[in-house]
């Protein structure tokens, strides 16, 4: 799961003292030999220190609840006399200086070349250790982590999926962490039924959880149990592991929560595990003061399953505000954005639902701003590429180049059968995960009566202009099909239709008082069409509410597409290197528009607020836009008059004279405009 702070990455075979220091203390042995009846969470109370601690010292226990008599758990690491820390993918300064009992600014005062500007550390560098400096009982606060040369630091580092773990064979079964005891509402009962009949066969000793998590969150206890079974370990029988360790992140408890978002969990106001861990005294004040105790509360189920709908809900939420999750979502579908806001976290499941390839540059910008932590380092990192789509571009496919792998282990054949298929690591990864999360979270087989099973929409989506309220739609599916007749609707029919395809496309109409969204329908159009002239064969739509709540709308003949003279003119943008030049097409789209002048064109002309939109140029110079062409930024796509032949456009929506000046009118004394543009044909 991504991380609520920075430091939540960690990596095995992390370097741990636990020799005695001069204080006279016992030094710990450097091995334990497995006894009768021993379990992890027991050796870990004994010698004093955390199963996490013992896993990292001995890589070969590939399961926590599969250690054997005879055993011998090494009890220091093999580095720790060394002196000398070599970083691991993964790694951050913070977690090597809490590993390593010393502290991030000592650490890069002993190691100068790690001090630079963004205290940059790469797999294989060598680092001195200083002198033990921190109690390991105190929390500190933590830097933002480095990422692995050359990879770009994102901002909340992913969890790769958990391995299956078997049903272990042990003399005296596994401990479990005691319970969390909270007086739980009345309605929450062992045998209360839900919506469907709650069907957990094996894993039945959960349900009081799940109803209890239900209850709490208002996420359905099926949906919950849908995204326990795809990530939680399992043993043969199919019954869910809530002591599950995965060791090459250190994730833990039935729903694989890492280090860093659990304690950003407990420490925030409101939520479950903020509230058990201060009555434990694990958390006072706000801060941590017994981390150890803490972590290991997500081994305890039902600490596990709420604190994952508390933060999956509102990972989702985040994404709902931008436009990304369509309306009117099913349980059932709502599970699976669920899944993927629990998977990618806040940062990551923007970037999923947004495919670089199709984004705008308003959207690029946009996200690359939450990503990389404001607009400043989003701007600064822009520069680089021309663009923020071409920026936001190399992010994506950095972001996944470097997850991506995490998912298969020493295995990679399954993820570059996904690359060479989508042609990238981006698309790859996006696919792969759209495929797990339909594969493995089907909430329906949580419930005696079952539902429509739905998919994860594999097309992009986009994101509006903020409105105030959402407006209610028809559910026809009505893309694709052409220009639609509306000759026989009544305005408020019209009105409705056209809003469905903001709709469909995750966008909201603006509902305010007179306040118009634009929606452009395009159907395709090789530019040489006419003797080069072009074709107004588009459509504008203008629709707005009034003050009473009447819906209007305003139908317009238009174009969409550039028109090939300006290439013969010799007048085109010189992209790909051809003599004649190109010209521009923007894409399918969410775009903020305002009312504006032009020294050509007059004072009647919309301009895309950022005055530069990622575009298709027609390379080849066939006339089509295709797979085979440059895309590049495209400078002052604007809306104005096209001419009564010619559409006028070297990339712009015009619009015959008499119509546009229509169009114009329409839009009443409204500024700035919320423009959906889809191919219909």
């Amino acid at each position: 799961m991504d991380g609520l702070n920075n430091s939540n990455r960690i990596q095995t075979g992390i370097n741990n003292k636990s020799n005695a220091d001069n204080s006279g203390k016992t030094k710990t042995p450097p091995v334990y030999v497995v006894k009768k009846g021993d379990t992890l969470s027991q050796i870990s109370e004994k010698i004093g220190k955390s199963q996490s601690e013992i896993l990292r010292n001995n890589p070969q226990v590939k399961n926590p609840n599969q250690i054997y008599v005879g055993d011998k758990l090494n009890l220091v690491s093999p580095n720790q006399n060394s002196g000398v820390y070599t970083v691991k993918s993964g790694d951050t300064l913070s977690e090597i200086a809490q590993n390593n009992q010393t502290t991030v600014g000592d650490l890069l005062r002993a190691n100068p070349k790690a001090a630079n500007p963004r205290n940059l550390i790469f797999p294989g560098q060598k680092l001195r250790l200083p002198a033990a400096t921190i109690n390991p009982n105190v929390e500190t606060v933590r830097p933002k982590p480095i990422q692995p040369k050359p990879i770009i630091k994102p901002t909340i580092p992913i969890k790769p999926k958990s391995p299956t773990v078997q049903s272990p064979i042990q003399t005296k079964p596994n401990t479990q962490p005691t319970p969390i005891k909270v007086q739980a509402p009345q309605v929450i009962q062992q045998t209360t039924p839900i919506k469907g009949d709650l069907k957990l066969g094996v894993n039945e000793k959960y349900r009081a959880d799940l109803l209890f998590a239900q209850q709490r969150t208002g996420t359905n206890a099926s949906s919950l149990a849908g995204l326990i079974n795809a990530e939680a370990a399992k043993d043969r029988s199919g019954q869910w592991n809530a002591n599950s360790f995965n060791s090459t992140t250190n994730a833990a408890g039935l729903t694989q929560f890492l280090r860093g978002t659990w304690r950003g969990m407990a420490t925030q106001k409101g939520t479950y595990l903020n509230q058990i861990a201060t009555e434990k005294g694990y958390v006072k004040d706000g801060k941590i003061v017994n981390d150890k105790a803490l972590l290991d509360l997500r081994y305890d189920s039902r600490a596990s399953i709420v604190s994952a709908a508390e933060y999956d809900k509102n990972t989702l939420a985040g994404a709902e505000k931008l436009g990304l999750i369509p309306a009117n979502l099913t349980g059932d579908q709502k599970a699976k954005y669920l899944y993927l806001a629990h998977h990618e976290g806040p940062g990551g499941v923007l970037t999923h639902l947004v495919d670089s390839k199709t984004a705008t540059e308003t959207q690029a910008k946009q996200i690359l701003g939450i990503r990389l932590g404001g607009a400043a380092k989003a701007e600064n990192y822009m520069k680089s590429f021309g663009s923020y789509r071409a920026a936001y571009a190399n992010f994506a496919e950095n972001k996944a180049k470097n997850i991506f792998p995490q998912q298969f282990g020493n295995d990679k054949s399954k993820m570059q059968e996904y690359v060479k298929k989508f042609g990238s690591y981006e698309s790859g990864y996006r696919a792969w995960l759209n495929d797990y999360t339909n594969d493995k979270v089907q909430p329906g087989k949580f419930r005696s009566a079952q539902t429509e099973q739905t998919t994860v929409p594999t097309k992009p989506t986009v994101i509006p202009k903020p409105v105030s309220q959402p407006v209610t739609t028809q559910t026809t599916n009505v893309q694709g099909t052409g220009l639609p007749d509306t000759s026989k609707m009544s305005e408020s029919e019209k009105y409705d239709l056209y809003s469905n395809y903001f709709k469909q496309k995750g966008v909201t109409v603006d509902t305010r008082p007179d306040q118009r969204s634009i929606l452009g329908l395009r159907v395709t159009t090789n530019s040489k069409l006419n003797n080069n002239r072009g074709a107004y064969d588009d459509r504008m739509v203008v629709l707005w509410t009034d003050k009473s709540g009447q819906k209007h709308v305003g139908e317009f003949t238009a174009n969409t597409e550039p028109n090939y003279r300006y290439v013969v003119e010799g007048r085109a943008k010189n992209v790909g290197g051809s003599n004649a030049g190109e010209l521009a097409k923007i894409p399918d789209g969410n775009y903020d528009f305002h009312k504006s002048t032009s020294q050509r064109l007059g004072n009647q002309v919309l301009r895309e607020q950022d005055n530069r939109i990622s575009s298709t140029y027609d390379t080849n110079q066939d006339g089509n836009y295709d797979k085979s062409d440059t895309i590049a930024t495209a400078d002052g796509i604007l809306f104005h008059k096209g001419g009564r032949v010619d559409v006028g456009s070297m990339g712009c929506q015009t619009m015959p004279p008499e119509v546009y000046s229509k169009f114009w009118d329409s839009l009443g004394n409204d500024s700035r405009f919320n423009y959906l543009l889809v191919t219909v044909k």
